[in-house]
């Protein structure tokens, strides 16, 4: 059995919640917030599990703590406010530019710690925290004509996070020297 498999499980259910804004982009908000949120509630227990079975490891431990609270706040959120596309827009690029500040946080304190990992994968997670944060100026300068590409965009950047979470896994495990 994968040892990590809960980190891998929580990431596939962030790419999830990015797929299903991409196939019901023109449903009804109400849905997508509701669909969202419990996948993301459920997501954000996941890595809070996941925090927990890596307290030892204190890198990793913190790193699914801050993902467990965002997702939390943000499903949370999503499952009592939005009423329109704009609101949840809104709500969406919070938790984009939390995301995107928090990777990138995440980078320099490994930089600090002198991680074991490579200068690459430290500018690939730079270059992502990056985007996150930009793609909520996206979401937000997409308002009104286009509503529907919010969603995509949306969608499309949920499933990069959840990339990323997967893909790093083999990364941030080699971290328990830290």
């Amino acid at each position: 059995m994968f040892k990590y498999q809960s980190i891998s499980v929580y990431g596939f259910l962030i790419i999830l919640s990015g797929v299903s804004l991409l196939i019901k982009s023109g449903s009804d908000i109400k849905i997508h917030a509701l669909v969202l949120s419990l996948t993301l509630i459920l997501s954000a227990i996941i890595a809070g599990v996941a925090a927990l079975k890596t307290l030892t490891n204190k890198v990793q431990s913190r790193y699914h703590t801050l993902h467990a609270v965002g997702l939390l706040f943000y499903g949370i959120f999503l499952f009592f406010y939005p009423k329109t596309v704009s609101e949840f827009s809104d709500i969406t690029a919070l938790f984009f530019i939390f995301y995107g500040f928090s990777e990138i946080i995440f980078c320099f304190w490994l930089f600090n710690l002198e991680a074991k990992i490579s200068i690459f994968q430290l500018v690939l997670r730079l270059a992502l925290g990056f985007v996150f944060f930009l793609s909520s100026i996206l979401m937000i300068g997409l308002r009104h004509p286009y509503q529907a590409a919010e969603l995509i965009s949306a969608g499309v950047i949920f499933i990069i996070i959840g990339t990323q979470v997967v893909l790093t896994v083999p990364i941030v495990t080699k971290l328990s020297t830290v």
